[in-house]
C-alpha cells in the first residue's frame, strides 16, 4: 500500500476512532504525524475547491484525479479535469501554503506542463495562499519562474474570468449587527 493510500484510508476512518485508535492505526499504518499534518491539510484544501466550483456553478462536470494512481504510473497527472459551463475543459492542479508565497520546480511545472500537452488541456494551478484563492496558468508561472506571491500577483489571477465569478472580500474585524 502506498503512502497516499495509507493516507486516504486514515482520513476515511479517523473521525470513527477515539485519539488513542488514531495513534494506533497511525503507527499500523507508519504514518509521519508531521507529514500527514501537512497532507491531510491538502485533502481538505482540494476539497474546498471542488465546493467552491459546486457553489459558484462554473462547472458542467468535476472530475479528480486519484493521486495514487499517478504515483503507479508515476505521472504528474493534475488534481481535477474541469467541464465549464461553455464545454471547455481545463486541468487543475490545487496548491496550498500558509504563507503569502507559492513555489513550484521547473522540472515539476515542466512535467506537468507535458501531461496537460499530451490531452490538449490548458493547465492551470489554483493556489490557496493563505486564506486567498486565485487561478494561475502554467504559461503565468513559467513566466514567473514558478514563483507567486500575494498580493503582487494576485491582479494576474484568472480566476474571475475563468470561472465567470465575482471576488467579495470581508477584512478581518467586521461586524454586523441587525436591528429589528
Amino acid at each position: 500500500m502506498s503512502d497516499i493510500e495509507k493516507l486516504v484510508a486514515y482520513n476515511n476512518v479517523r473521525s470513527y476512532l477515539t485519539e488513542k485508535q488514531q495513534e494506533e492505526l497511525l503507527n499500523n499504518l507508519n504514518l509521519d504525524k508531521k507529514n500527514l499534518k501537512v497532507r491531510l491539510r491538502g485533502l481538505s484544501v482540494e476539497s474546498e475547491f471542488y465546493t467552491i466550483m459546486h457553489l459558484l456553478k462554473s462547472c458542467k462536470h468535476i472530475l479528480s484525479f486519484d493521486e495514487s494512481t499517478s504515483v503507479l504510473c508515476k505521472s504528474y497527472s493534475p488534481d481535477c479535469l474541469l467541464v465549464l459551463n461553455d464545454d471547455s475543459k481545463i486541468f487543475v492542479e490545487i496548491k496550498s501554503k500558509e504563507e503569502f508565497e507559492y513555489k513550484i520546480s521547473s522540472g515539476n511545472l515542466k512535467k506537468r506542463i507535458e501531461v496537460a500537452n499530451n490531452f490538449g488541456v490548458k493547465l492551470y494551478f489554483a493556489v490557496k495562499l493563505k486564506m486567498y484563492w486565485g487561478l494561475f496558468s502554467s504559461e503565468f508561472l513559467i513566466s514567473k519562474k514558478g514563483k507567486l506571491k500575494i498580493p503582487d500577483d494576485y491582479r494576474n489571477s484568472e480566476f474571475e474570468k475563468v470561472f465567470n465569478s465575482k471576488s467579495i472580500i470581508f477584512p478581518e474585524g467586521i461586524e454586523v449587527k441587525s436591528y429589528y
